[in-house]
C-alpha cells in the first residue's frame, strides 16, 4: 500500500563540539568563560590572544553603565533630599502663618467681646455708624467704633 504522505525525516543537528555553548549570567561568569580565549566579534571563532575582543568591550560597556547607574542614583538621592527640604521649609513656614492669622482672628474675638459686653452695660441699644481700622504691616491693630 503506498500512501501520499512524505516520510519526514529528521536530521541532526550539526554541532561542534570543540566550543561548548557559554551562558553569560554575570561579569563574574563572564570573566571566568574568557580566560584565555574568547570570541572573536566578526567570525565568531575562538581567539586565544584575548586582546582588543568583544568580551573585553562588553565587561567595559557594563562597567561604564554601573559607573553611570551609581552616578545617577547619588545624583537622584541628593535632588530629593534637595526637594524634601524645601517641602518642610515651605510647610513650617505655612504653620507659622496658620498661627498668625489664628492670634489675629482670637484678638478680633476678644475684642469683639468687648465691646459687646460695654454696649450691653448701657440701657437700650446703641447704633453703630462708623467703623475704623487701623492696619499697620497687613495686621489690624485698632479698631474702633463710633456710636451714634
Amino acid at each position: 500500500m503506498a500512501s501520499n504522505q512524505e516520510e519526514q525525516v529528521e536530521t541532526p543537528i550539526r554541532m561542534d563540539w570543540r566550543e561548548p555553548p557559554v551562558e553569560f549570567n554575570s561579569e563574574e561568569s563572564i570573566m571566568q568563560s574568557g580566560e584565555g580565549m574568547t570570541r572573536s566579534a566578526s567570525t565568531g571563532r575562538v581567539d586565544e590572544q584575548g586582546q582588543g575582543n568583544l568580551l573585553n568591550l562588553i565587561l567595559n560597556m557594563m562597567r561604564e553603565m554601573r559607573e553611570e547607574n551609581r552616578e545617577m542614583r547619588e545624583e537622584n538621592k541628593q535632588g530629593f533630599e534637595a526637594i524634601h527640604g524645601k517641602l518642610f521649609e515651605m510647610d513650617h513656614r505655612l504653620d507659622r502663618h496658620e498661627n498668625e492669622i489664628t492670634f489675629v482672628k482670637t484678638k478680633i474675638d476678644m475684642e469683639k467681646r468687648e465691646i459687646e459686653e460695654r454696649m450691653n452695660t448701657f440701657d437700650g441699644k446703641i447704633a453703630v455708624s462708623e467703623q475704623r481700622r487701623e492696619i499697620q504691616e497687613g495686621r489690624v491693630v485698632r479698631v474702633e467704633y463710633i456710636c451714634l
